[in-house]
């Protein structure tokens, strides 16, 4: 182990294998230990003969003479490198990422802590930025997670070329990183890396003589204003990550308590959401739909609403999303359905020009479970998919188009009609009407508004009317036109509950 011969180290003093790695101190604690226990055990820097310093694990037993007086020392040893560079792995796979070699969420709150006793000492401020890569998930699905990991090793080349040495960049899981700022003097500070940063992930990232292009959206907390809690200052600049998230992406937000206080109550909603079907707290409202022509109500459409048991009254735009992230929306949509059957007879008789009721299919439903149930819903109750009128965005449709056609022509098998929403605000309306077998398209409110006193609105709502009658779509606007002889909206009608829509009639 040591390279010395017997000869070599007869009547030498062990002494000769000192590294001088140990202080006296360290020998004085050995030598008491022995002095009073009889044995000393544990791990030591010796040095060979070569010169080369190892640790080896030594065992130090006291023998005694028959007065019970120390007589010599036996030493056992062996050689621990190997053991010393597995335990040297282990810490390194505990506190660094294996792909980026980047800090990992533990190392992270190891010096964020330092970071901030030093903060303390010294008066100044730090930043936590929390940043998330946009489109990431897309580059995994398309390219596979091979290009993924090539562009997140690029990243973290990119962030820390981009900080000083004084500051700490860590992949905590995914496409999540953390850069902490010491000794920032000015939200201008935060500002500045944030958009050099945004900058950079603006690059294309070339990988296998391709170019992917991503973006990143950041939040940021500062500490001590802010919060003087590790945790907090995570939590406060995840939030205001989220923030970005929603203005757009591609952009930097600062934390704020009014980002707390909106996180808390969708937080809160989240939860009440998850209670709201068992607790009964969902009801339908009925908007008609006229035929001008006739002057007849010959549909309606059924929206959701929620009765809080706090909030009151709240239309699907302030939980619907929410219902989407969860899954939620998938048993919402089947209560949906259910409940328009038991409508179904009442509206009739009260309104007997009723062709169908459109009911909005939101994308998460649309998948095979969907037409499955559409179908075994079609075997229970007859003529259903007659009274039934499903109901797309233009913009959910085509987030995946294929999918959507599929799935679409199915439900146009089982004998259901398909209505197109919001016609004109998504990227791809000829495409949407071409690719997707749908009989209806109903044109956004947003075009509708204005066309009274604007001359491009109005030619393009005529527009759109005139190439739907070449195309055989029945066309529906969401307030008047005069081409149009089908309308929809507050100005003709308010949505009404069952009650009020039989009591009104």
């Amino acid at each position: 182990i040591t390279g010395y011969t017997r000869e070599d180290i007869l009547s030498k003093r062990p002494s000769i294998l000192k590294s001088g790695k140990q202080n006296k101190d360290f020998y004085k604690k050995m030598w008491n230990d022995i002095s009073k226990n009889g044995l000393w055990k544990g791990e030591i820097w010796n040095k060979k003969k070569d010169g080369t310093v190892y640790p080896e694990w030594l065992a130090i037993s006291t023998i005694y003479d028959e007065n019970n007086k120390p007589l010599q020392y036996v030493a056992i040893f062996s050689d621990f490198s190997e053991i010393k560079k597995h335990q040297m792995q282990l810490q390194e796979l505990a506190h660094y990422d294996t792909l980026t070699s980047l800090p990992n969420r533990l190392l992270l709150h190891q010096e964020l802590s330092f970071m901030i006793k030093a903060a303390k000492r010294q008066k100044t401020k730090l930043a936590v930025l929390f940043m998330d890569l946009d489109r990431f998930k897309n580059i995994n699905d398309t390219f596979g997670h091979g290009i993924g990991d090539s562009v997140l090793k690029e990243t973290s080349k990119r962030l820390k070329q981009l900080v000083r040495a004084s500051d700490i960049v860590a992949r905590i899981v995914g496409d999540e990183f953390v850069i902490v700022l010491y000794d920032i003097k000015s939200i201008n500070d935060i500002e500045q890396i944030s958009e050099s940063i945004l900058r950079e992930l603006r690059k294309p990232f070339k990988i296998d003589n391709k170019e992917h292009f991503i973006s990143g959206s950041i939040g940021s907390s500062v500490y001590p204003d802010d919060s003087i809690s590790i945790d907090s200052l995570l939590q406060y600049s995840d939030i205001a990550m989220y923030e970005s998230k929603s203005l757009g992406k591609n952009s930097f937000s600062l934390f704020s308590m009014d980002m707390l206080h909106k996180a808390n109550s969708i937080s809160t909603l989240h939860n009440d959401l998850s209670k709201a079907l068992e607790n009964n707290e969902f009801y339908l409202e009925y908007q008609p739909q006229y035929e001008m022509i006739n002057n007849i109500i010959y549909g309606f459409e059924a929206l959701i609403r929620w009765n809080h048991p706090t909030l009151g009254k709240l239309s699907p735009d302030k939980f619907i999303k929410y219902a989407e992230e969860s899954m939620l929306i998938i048993p919402i949509g089947k209560w949906i359905l259910e409940q328009v059957i038991k409508d179904w007879k009442i509206i009739k008789e009260a309104y007997p020009n009723t062709v169908s009721i459109s009911v909005n299919a939101s994308h998460k439903q649309l998948n095979q479970d969907f037409v499955n149930h559409l179908e075994n819903l079609t075997k229970i109750h007859q003529d259903f998919s007659k009274m039934i009128k499903i109901e797309i965005t233009e913009t959910s449709a085509m987030k995946n188009a294929l999918l959507t056609k599929n799935i679409l022509r199915q439900i146009k098998d089982l004998g259901f009609s398909i209505s197109l929403d919001d016609f004109g605000t998504g990227y791809s309306s000829l495409s949407a009407i071409k690719t997707l077998s749908v009989d209806e398209i109903k044109i956004d409110r947003s075009f509708i508004k204005d066309v009274p006193g604007d001359e491009d609105d109005e030619e393009l709502v005529t527009t759109i009317i005139a190439m739907a009658k070449v195309m055989k779509k029945h066309v529906i606007a969401e307030g008047v036109e005069r081409e149009c002889n089908n309308i929809q909206g507050y100005l003709i009608s308010k949505p009404m509950t069952i009650e009020s829509l039989v009591k009104n009639n």
